[in-house]
């Protein structure tokens, strides 16, 4: 590792273990490309992450009905404050999805010209959207460890427990050595 992707490896954190979904790979990955300096990598797919982890906890709140039927045309920045009104996340929750979402989500995902060009610019809102995702996943996949070293999650809703507790997860690096 050259030392500065350990500068860029510091400069970021990762919620360390979460569920096992079709969403983890992707999450893990973020970091990886924050590092690397694929900043337009990062912060497209970490839009998507967002996305996709509205709904789903949309969907583990029985609220997806509601917010993701195919007559509702809701956008990402009409639903997350319907999630903070159904107690589904808090308001730093919801304005980290907010953060993330930004009002370059298009540009990004559609490769429009004005997405920026300037280095700096680019890590920076990898950076910002870095720390959202973080904060999102601190609050909605947060657990504590039990005896033994097991983990009791918060919000259980988000996990699959099996019947004899089992819990898959996915431990991310959070450290270099």
């Amino acid at each position: 590792m050259t030392s500065d992707e350990r500068k860029q490896w510091c400069q970021v954190r990762v919620h360390p273990i979460g569920p096992s979904t079709y969403f983890s790979w992707a999450s893990a990955e973020t970091k990886d490309l924050f590092i690397e300096g694929y900043f337009y990598a990062c912060i497209s797919q970490i839009q998507s992450i967002a996305e996709g982890l509205a709904k789903f906890i949309a969907e583990r709140n029985a609220l997806a009905d509601r917010l993701y039927r195919d007559d509702a045309r809701m956008y990402q920045r009409e639903r997350v404050p319907a999630l903070v009104a159904s107690r589904a996340i808090t308001q730093a929750c919801a304005n980290a999805f907010l953060s993330i979402a930004g009002t370059d989500r298009n540009d990004f995902h559609h490769c429009n010209k004005q997405i920026p060009n300037d280095f700096s610019r680019l890590e920076t809102r990898a950076q910002e959207c870095m720390l959202a995702l973080f904060t999102i996943e601190s609050e909605v996949f947060a657990f504590s460890y039990g005896a033994n070293g097991t983990i009791n999650p918060t919000h259980r809703q988000y996990w699959q427990i099996g019947q004899n507790g089992d819990i898959p997860g996915y431990i991310k690096a959070t450290a270099w050595g």
